[in-house]
């Protein structure tokens, strides 16, 4: 989820330059474009393989599964097993 930006510069200190702001709000989108495509990338691995929640966070370059598992239930409110089981009992109706 994207921060609310008129927040930031609401609360962006008077001294800061126009070029750093615009630098930090890149740094945001970036982060959250990141955070897109791992979450895309992991469901894809979920929906279309076999492989365990640990080997997806290791393919995707997590630290470990619990880093990976944390990761997604933030960006979908549930963590993989249950998206993959979610996802398993919607394909098998």
């Amino acid at each position: 989820m994207l921060p609310n930006i008129s927040v930031i510069m609401m609360e962006w200190p008077q001294q800061e330059t126009w070029p750093r702001l615009m630098l930090m709000l890149c740094l945001i989108l970036s982060h959250h474009h990141i955070d897109n495509m791992l979450l895309n990338e992991s469901m894809w691995l979920l929906n279309t393989t076999t492989l365990s929640v640990a080997q997806i966070a290791e393919r995707l370059h997590f630290a470990d599964s619990t880093t990976f598992a944390r990761f997604f239930r933030r960006m979908k409110g549930f963590t993989p097993s249950d998206y993959r089981n979610r996802n398993l009992s919607h394909q098998s109706h």
